[in-house]
């Protein structure tokens, strides 16, 4: 044999090892790929479920600031109504006005800003403050519901009339 020819063998010898090199790096990757497959797969199931879970939480998080400015309103009415007392004008005749002594929490007395005066107490009870406008020595009339005030009878006639 010649040195030409034991090139040439050897020089085969390495091609076709390098196709099967090649053939196993193919059935490798195919391999490899089917698994790969399958783990996108999943993490796209997992990135579903954790919209879905987001979405959720959205939502719980948007009634909790609901659930929190309604239960804020409310603690600010009662705390508004705490500020007033029923009061007698005379002859049964009952409106609010602001309490000479409200229970503070330290921040001063809340009224001491403010002149007396007197609300509607129908008004009042439905969640409306409407400040009571005088109409003569005792006499009072509520701008909202018109109501007048008077805990004697007689007097001007504007809408309805609370007498003794």
């Amino acid at each position: 044999m010649d040195l030409a020819s034991i090139g040439t063998a050897f020089t085969a010898i390495d091609l076709i090892r390098k196709g099967l090199s090649a053939a196993i790096d193919v059935r490798d990757f195919n391999q490899a790929a089917a698994e790969l497959s399958k783990l996108n797969e999943a993490l796209l199931s997992a990135q579903a479920a954790l919209l879905a879970q987001n979405s959720a939480l959205f939502q719980l998080q948007s009634e909790k600031f609901e659930t929190a400015e309604k239960l804020r309103k409310l603690e600010e009415a009662i705390s508004e109504k705490a500020r007033y007392e029923l009061f007698d004008l005379g002859g049964g005749v009952f409106v609010y006005r602001a309490n000479a002594s409200p229970s503070t929490s330290g921040a001063g007395d809340p009224t001491s800003t403010q002149p007396q005066h007197f609300l509607c107490q129908p008004c009042f009870d439905a969640g409306k403050k409407s400040v009571l406008r005088r109409w003569g020595d005792r006499e009072w009339n509520c701008t909202l519901c018109k109501n007048y005030f008077s805990p004697h009878a007689g007097g001007r006639n504007r809408g309805f009339e609370i007498f003794d």
